[in-house]
């Protein structure tokens, strides 16, 4: 099994592509989401909503191409919440949930756009 694709973000930061200017190259016209994350679906019940909320102000960085993942963590995780997850369910959840970015190690590796504060009583 080969390695994962290392996102271009990343090699930027490392300098990569003053080495290999062709990686450069290979990566042109790569999407770049800018839509945030959108509210949870319809079909989702009051508790998986709640969930939904709390990984959408947790992970600001989401956007909207997230949102299948997204799905899929706050189903496992309210599974999880109102203890009826089996705990073959518990690794694929925290999987999900580095992949999101969602967990201490994995968000150390992500360089996430600042959070804009809307008034000054954010941040207290």
């Amino acid at each position: 099994m080969g390695r994962n694709r290392t996102p271009t973000p990343l090699l930027e930061l490392r300098g990569a592509f003053k080495n290999h200017p062709s990686r450069r190259r290979e990566r042109e016209g790569e999407i770049k989401p800018t839509t945030p994350l959108p509210g949870p679906p319809a079909w989702f019940s009051k508790s998986q909503k709640a969930v939904w909320a709390e990984v959408q102000a947790l992970g600001y960085w989401l956007t909207s191409p997230d949102r299948f993942m997204c799905e899929v963590a706050v189903t496992l995780l309210d599974r999880h919440i109102r203890g009826v997850s089996d705990y073959k369910e518990i690794p694929h959840l925290i999987s999900i949930l580095a992949k999101l970015g969602l967990t201490p190690v994995d968000r150390a590796k992500l360089k996430a756009p600042e959070k804009a504060i809307e008034s000054e009583f954010d941040c207290l």
